[in-house]
């Protein structure tokens, strides 16, 4: 009963929480808008450029790009329908939030990635874990 208070409290918290600006991110892709300026190329390498710069800074892709690659070198791994979607969302989650909750197989793969990224989510695979840390 306590799980589902906590989550019934955080759905009706009527308390408006501000959004904190984030000046890093502007900063970085001004700075790599710049570099672009300043080192004329042609479009491909401009386009290969852009594309490593995103998937190396955005947290989410980055840690999508990891657990891609560890799902596909498992040569046990079965895929299933909903895979695509619990990558994606735990992706996200893991990169801006500060706990996340998935299931065991999914959780143990964002486990991984955050680790070799060095995020700081927490991660938990029961909604007790969760809220024993709340």
């Amino acid at each position: 009963m306590r799980h589902a208070i906590s989550v019934i409290d955080t759905l009706l918290d009527g308390e408006h929480v501000p959004a904190m600006p984030q000046p890093g991110w502007t900063r970085s892709f001004q700075e790599f808008a710049d570099f672009l300026r300043n080192n004329p190329t042609d479009r491909e390498v401009k386009r290969r450029r852009t594309h490593i710069t995103f998937i190396a800074d955005l947290p989410s892709l980055g840690i999508f790009r990891e657990v891609l690659h560890e799902k596909l070198s498992d040569p046990r791994l079965r895929w299933e329908n909903n895979d695509l979607t619990d990558m994606m969302y735990l992706s996200a989650g893991a990169a801006y939030c500060d706990h996340i909750v998935g299931e065991r197989r999914h959780i143990a793969y964002i486990t991984n990635a955050t680790q070799r990224l060095q995020r700081h989510a927490r991660v938990h695979r029961t909604l007790t874990s969760l809220t024993d840390h709340l």
